[in-house]
């Protein structure tokens, strides 16, 4: 229902490759841990979230198994059962690293908190009850919120996980840049550490951008309104499907040349989530803590606007190493657009662009003035003799 009425992102690209290549690739080989950039930097924490997700599969299995033979589980069930109970286990552990890592703390939301809980708890508890070892009773209550809570919360990221990754994969498949080898497409790169310290990185640029965007209270409410026109169904699968794990850390040459970590791509794409869910998601108005949601304030504008237009260049490789194929690139773009129909443009970027839309290019050459450049380009040419018989086609 998310996702209904709301605009398909259009790519206007000529395809180079084939959309169903991209998905078997995305869907296939794409997911293994040594294809994929976090999965070679955090195996531990990459198997814990597949483990982890192995044990929901295992709950819901019992939670049917209970409806349908009632409150006394088979004993060929309990090795299922133990399976649960130890996915449940990593789900309590991995909850545990939210509180323990200091970049998890400041990402967390009480929204990511309840849904690991519920995660942890239900197949803690399906175990439990496939051993009997405890009343059937608070495993149909923790069951029975778990089920509530999955449209509206967090966990409902087990199904846009699907729509995300879709996308990844169709933006794959048309750029051709999947590979049958992953490792030797994209083994090489695997950064090292960041060059600057993140205590001291940027430190000279705190002081906010380097094109500060005024925000009138009129002109918030207008690019949420706008904001919502623009955003794909890509985009909000995006959104719902980020857990804020951050394995994208490290994909984001922002925060390798700086370590300053409100640079890593999930930092950044939370910030239109914010924004959006804010104004836009039920559970967002209704309960703007649980998820964190913000106000278009003048200060959550210009943070957006930073991130947009100087802290991410839409490379889309944090795409590459989310497990969920997250494109933070593509969703800021979208914000790019919102920005664009309020006049928020930074200067810089707006006088080029309309004076290309207007003229066929940035610097309003005339045709004439390219031709004689191409042909200096030429004549350049042939004064190296390593380069014969080059000859610039106009």
């Amino acid at each position: 229902g998310r996702f209904a009425g709301r605009p398909s992102a259009l790519d206007t690209n000529q395809p180079k490759g084939s959309t169903f290549k991209g998905a078997l690739y995305a869907f296939g080989m794409g997911m293994l841990p040594w294809n994929k950039e976090s999965g070679r930097l955090h195996p531990v924490v990459f198997w814990a979230g597949v483990l982890m997700h192995l044990g929901i599969g295992l709950s819901l299995c019992t939670v049917a198994l209970r409806l349908v033979l009632g409150e006394v589980a088979p004993t060929w069930w309990a090795p299922f059962g133990m399976g649960s109970l130890g996915f449940g286990a990593i789900a309590l552990i991995l909850l545990a690293r939210r509180f323990v890592a200091p970049h998890m703390g400041r990402l967390s939301t009480p929204d990511d908190l309840l849904a690991a809980g519920l995660t942890g708890l239900l197949c803690i508890l399906a175990g439990l009850w496939s051993f009997a070892w405890v009343p059937v009773l608070p495993f149909d209550l923790v069951a029975a919120a778990f089920l509530l809570y999955l449209p509206l919360g967090k966990l409902r990221h087990m199904g846009t996980f699907f729509v995300s990754r879709f996308y990844h994969a169709k933006q794959l498949g048309l750029l051709g840049a999947y590979h049958p080898e992953g490792d030797k497409l994209f083994g090489s790169m695997t950064p090292g550490a960041p060059i600057r310290d993140g205590d001291e990185a940027f430190s000279e640029e705190k002081d906010g951008p380097s094109f500060p965007m005024a925000f009138e209270p009129a002109e918030g409410k207008a690019f949420v309104e706008h904001l919502d026109e623009v955003f794909s169904r890509e985009a909000i699968a995006m959104l719902d499907a980020c857990v804020h794990c951050a394995m994208c850390t490290e994909s984001c040459h922002y925060y390798m040349a700086t370590g300053d970590r409100s640079l890593i791509p999930v930092e950044k794409l939370d910030k239109v989530a914010k924004l959006y869910h804010g104004q836009h998601d039920p559970v967002g108005k209704a309960s703007p803590g649980l998820g964190g949601a913000l106000a278009p304030t003048e200060t959550a504008l210009m943070d957006l606007h930073e991130a947009a237009y100087e802290h991410c260049s839409m490379c889309g490789r944090c795409a590459l190493s989310c497990p969920m194929g997250i494109n933070t690139g593509f969703v800021l773009g979208q914000a790019r657009m919102a920005f664009g129909r309020i006049g928020k443009t930074p200067p810089g970027l707006d006088k080029p662009a309309k004076t290309a839309i207007k003229t066929g290019n940035y610097l309003a050459l005339e045709v004439e003035d390219v031709v004689d450049n191409l042909e200096w380009f030429g004549e350049e040419l042939e004064d190296d003799p390593t380069l014969e018989g080059i000859e610039v086609e106009i």
